[in-house]
């Protein structure tokens, strides 16, 4: 850890050295709040609150600069989602769900047809879940009405996923982050979907593979 958060300090000195001689370059100033964001999210744990959320702020800063210069460039958004991300899982880290809740909205708002992102957003959602029992230690109506409410985003967002591409459902049987949500319904059938639809696509190579094939069916 000693090593790797050495490597991540001298990224962000050579990132930022870079900056300052190329203040209009829009690929220097987002790679400047990359480094930021590893900084924040290595440290999470050991650094001051104030200094973590500091440090993810100025990430957040660089690149929603870097979008209002080039709004559609797909791998700043990516970027920019990541942050948000970050963000939400260091107000996690220290047991503030709603904070969390907040962050993985927006990074939700950022590319709302990325079935990747979606998919970690669903995650996020049903880990504050998780938290709101951690924090609260007696189960109160309204501790438990937050939980629901996270669980429904969770799924939502799960199904947003699934209809923007979303395909890996063996990620989604392992994720243990979603254990509080088998029993439901709808998960139950998100599963089933995507059991369906993965089987529909294995036949369907395996009906184009025999086509080309020299012996044919």
């Amino acid at each position: 850890m000693p090593c790797a958060l050495s490597a991540l300090r001298q990224a962000n000195e050579s990132a930022e050295k870079l900056r300052v001689l190329n203040p209009k370059d829009m690929d220097v100033l987002s790679e400047f709040g990359s480094s930021l964001d590893g900084l924040a999210e290595s440290q999470a744990r050991t650094l001051p609150r104030a200094q973590a959320l500091d440090l993810v702020s100025q990430a957040l800063t660089c690149h929603e600069q870097v979008l209002v210069q080039a709004p559609k460039n797909v791998g700043y958004q990516v970027v920019l989602t990541a942050h948000y991300r970050t963000l939400a899982r260091i107000h996690q880290t220290w047991l503030q769900p709603a904070e969390a809740g907040v962050a993985f909205r927006r990074a939700k708002t950022i590319q709302p047809d990325n079935a990747q992102v979606l998919y970690q957003v669903a995650r996020g959602f049903a880990q504050c879940a998780i938290l709101v029992g951690r924090k609260d230690a007696e189960s109160t109506a309204m501790g438990e009405a937050e939980r629901l409410k996270y669980l429904g985003e969770s799924l939502d967002t799960l199904s947003q996923a699934v209809e923007k591409g979303f395909t890996e459902v063996q990620a989604l049987e392992k994720s243990t982050e979603f254990e509080p949500l088998r029993s439901d319904v709808r998960f139950k059938k998100l599963l089933l979907d995507l059991h369906g639809n993965q089987t529909t696509r294995i036949c369907q190579r395996r009906l184009v593979s025999c086509a080309v094939s020299p012996g044919g069916l």
